[in-house]
């Protein structure tokens, strides 16, 4: 690392876990919806313990795959370490010599085996994030094929919206950005100073959209929390009182419980 601070690897190990499990997760959640509304057969998968296991064995590879190319790819040489730090200084003037950082190197470090790892992790995301928009595309084509109710249609079509706005948002937040960089590497083309900008604004923002996003389409969630905040209060109306006193059905005697009915709007 660029200093001996001891938090600083585990941060950015932390940040690169964070990266690969929001394409993992999106990717479950469009193969969760696919088999629920076009293979319903299938969703007993997700009741059995055998298959749970296999799926969170499946997801846990993945990510200790995406731990070693960023171990075995990321982490620099001390002469990626020196060269940084002079670049930093002579051409950013920016002293990198107490921060912490990782980065990918043709010249430094970066040999056919590593090089071959890290080739094998990008294309694994590329893989995840095809199998999102697949199951995407099934989707849409199984809501217009399928008969169910207006109301039904419309809560599935909300939440196919979500799912691909969820999609978008680390794609064009973090995928983007880090497929820029690797194509600078692999082509040694110099990148313009605005570039370094937008790629870390980029990234930055991640944190604060992608919740966004669900707080802005999920009606019902956004409400839950605005409660729990004490930001909103709940309010009980259309209160009504249903007595249905004992009678008889076709010869036979019919006892009903009185019922009541509240509506709760927040």
């Amino acid at each position: 690392m660029g200093c001996m601070w001891s938090i600083g690897p585990s941060m950015l190990m932390l940040y690169s876990i964070t990266f690969v499990s929001s394409i993992i997760l999106v990717t479950n959640n469009f193969v969760y919806k696919y088999i629920q509304l076009c293979m319903p057969s299938f969703l007993q998968i997700y009741w059995s313990p055998k298959w749970l296991v296999i799926i969170v064995a499946i997801n846990a590879a993945i990510v200790l795959n995406w731990i070693a190319m960023s171990t075995f790819c990321g982490w620099p040489s001390a002469g990626f370490i020196h060269f940084v730090t002079e670049y930093g200084l002579n051409v950013l003037h920016f002293d990198l010599r107490n921060s912490t950082f990782m980065g990918i190197s043709m010249k430094y470090g970066l040999t056919p085996v590593t090089l071959s790892l890290l080739i094998e992790a990008l294309l694994l995301v590329l893989v995840l994030g095809g199998i999102g928009l697949l199951c995407a595309m099934n989707i849409h084509l199984c809501l217009k094929q399928n008969s169910m109710s207006t109301r039904t249609r419309r809560m599935h079509r909300q939440m196919l919206t979500l799912l691909l706005l969820q999609t978008g948002c680390p794609l064009l937040l973090l995928h983007a950005p880090l497929y820029t960089m690797y194509a600078l590497l692999f082509t040694g083309a110099t990148s313009p100073e605005i570039l370094n900008y937008v790629i870390g604004i980029l990234m930055a923002l991640f944190p604060f959209v992608c919740p966004m996003i669900t707080l802005t389409f999920m009606k019902d969630y956004r409400n839950f929390l605005l409660i729990k905040l004490f930001l909103r209060k709940m309010q009980r109306t259309d209160t009504s009182t249903i007595i249905l006193k004992k009678g008889i059905d076709n010869g036979k005697p019919v006892f009903v419980v009185p019922r009541t009915i509240t509506r709760i709007s927040v």
